[in-house]
């Protein structure tokens, strides 16, 4: 395209340069909507019936991680709601005594604290496995 100076010149090779930008203009903007279009279609976009995807597939490892994790929050709730574990903070910090009680408690406890760190190292497997390319 040749260079277009709208500032030199008389009143219509302004005018015309001016036209032919915006000619340049129009012409990107509908080339951008068929594009859009295009792609909507390929989509299936508002057409009957509607199609529905997940990219994510749950997979039996994921039910059993989501299960256990509320398994333990469940055990951690009833043991907390049932007044087992107490901690008064009033006038110094009384933790309830060491029982059997306590100890589920705090093995649940630590179980949950747990659970992410084993998700995020098993995450991090996977990646260092796609990188090294051996899935």
């Amino acid at each position: 395209m040749k260079n277009i100076d709208m500032q030199a010149g008389t009143l219509r090779a302004r005018a015309l340069a001016g036209m032919q930008i915006m000619h340049v203009l129009i012409a990107l903007t509908l080339e951008n909507g068929l594009t859009t279009v295009q792609t909507m279609k390929t989509r299936a976009y508002n057409m009957q019936p509607r199609t529905k995807s997940c990219s994510y597939k749950l997979r039996t490892r994921d039910a059993v991680f989501t299960l256990i994790t509320l398994m333990v929050t469940a055990g951690l709730l009833y043991i907390w709601y049932g007044g087992i574990y107490n901690i008064s903070f009033y006038p110094n910090l009384n933790l309830s005594p060491w029982g059997a009680n306590a100890l589920v408690f705090y093995g649940l406890y630590i179980i949950l604290l747990w659970l992410p760190l084993y998700k995020c190292r098993h995450y991090q497997q996977k990646l260092r496995t796609q990188r090294e390319g051996i899935m």
